[in-house]
């Protein structure tokens, strides 16, 4: 699957390590040019913005680390993964419902979906492929990101 990730801080790198041990395609975003670089040496491709992250992937998996940054990454104007995503964005932060609400309520008029899907483990955890987490969203968007999430990043 093509799978753009954005944000890799000590819970998105794992994730991202992991996705890409299981065979995904992934093309990566984070402010850190050396957390970018760190997965481009594993395989990974680098994106200039959280929308070009979106482009012509399946699924865009954000983790970031709170309401604000979340909907930077996906509203901005000049730069959101709204504007380019036709997949699914899965977003594995923890944010208030509400967030979760209007950014899904946003993606159904772009085009797109949205999961939520925030995840209950540590950053050790998430290397050691012991996450779980809280899904939500269109039966049919959930099931079209169960592949990653089954990953257990």
């Amino acid at each position: 699957m093509k799978v753009g990730v954005v944000g890799l801080g000590a819970m998105g790198s794992p994730m991202a390590l992991n996705l890409l041990d299981a065979g995904h395609e992934l093309l990566v975003y984070d402010l850190s040019s050396s957390a970018v670089a760190a997965l481009v040496t594993k395989g990974a491709r680098a994106a200039v913005s959280p929308r070009e992250a979106a482009a012509g992937v399946d699924v865009v998996l954000t983790m970031v680390p709170n309401d604000k940054v979340l909907r930077e990454v996906t509203c901005n104007s000049a730069t959101g993964l709204l504007q380019s995503l036709r997949g699914v964005h899965l977003s594995c932060s923890t944010v208030h419902p509400d967030v979760s609400r209007e950014l899904a309520a946003l993606h159904a008029q772009a085009g797109s979906s949205y999961v939520g899907a925030p995840i209950f483990a540590r950053a050790d955890g998430v290397a050691q492929r012991l996450a779980s987490f809280c899904v939500g969203g269109a039966a049919d968007a959930v099931e079209r990101v169960l592949p990653l999430l089954e990953v257990r990043t």
